[in-house]
């Protein structure tokens, strides 16, 4: 039993980290588009002077872009690498586009944060879902379901955070506090490795 939870708790954060990182909602909600409109109004808003509105437009464009193409390969890049190393390699521009956009000094380098970041959330979710319905410990839809708690709890936790840092330190420190648990959640990628089913179930 304990050994269960473990896991359990493991599979979790592996989506549970990046979600704190609230974008990896997505699509899911109106209110992921809306925190990533003032993320980019923050950010962008230094240095683009007048055509704030289009750069905000164009940022929250490229994103969504480009986390579509993500989700659009991802099942096929899982099934011919892993979905671990998968995992790991959009942990790894997650990380790369969180900080690309927060030490921008210019629109172009903002915007290629923005594409890393769309790749780098665009295929988590679907990866820890295919993986917490995989096990064999529990009904499938017992697993799914704990990791979508995970999910969206966490995802009510990340702007809060990142807005009570911002508050005292600025946004794009405040931006940078997910910075911590992406590089966690794709330690723990391994988690998403398939594992044979326990005998007799």
């Amino acid at each position: 039993m304990a050994d269960r939870l473990r896991r359990f708790f493991v599979i979790g954060f592996v989506i549970g980290g990046p979600a704190m990182f609230f974008l990896v909602r997505g699509g899911s909600s109106n209110d992921g588009w809306e925190e990533l409109a003032a993320v980019a109004a923050g950010i962008l808003g230094a240095f683009v002077g007048a055509i704030l509105g289009g750069a905000i437009g164009a940022a929250i464009g490229v994103f969504g872009l480009f986390m579509a193409i993500g989700r659009f390969l991802g099942d096929r890049l899982s099934d011919r690498f892993g979905p671990t190393m998968i995992a790991r390699i959009c942990g790894v521009l997650a990380v790369a586009g969180v900080a690309l956009t927060t030490l921008a000094g210019g629109l172009i380098v903002a915007m290629i944060g923005f594409v890393a970041m769309g790749l780098g959330v665009s295929i988590g979710f679907p990866l820890a879902v295919s993986a917490a319905a995989a096990r064999g410990d529990r009904p499938p839809a017992t697993n799914v379901a704990g990791v979508a708690l995970f999910a969206y709890s966490s995802s009510l936790v990340g702007p809060t955070m990142v807005g009570f840092v911002a508050d005292a330190a600025g946004l794009r420190i405040g931006f940078a506090t997910v910075l911590p648990l992406i590089v966690l959640s794709t330690l723990l990628a391994s988690q998403l490795r398939p594992r044979p089913r326990p005998a007799g179930s």
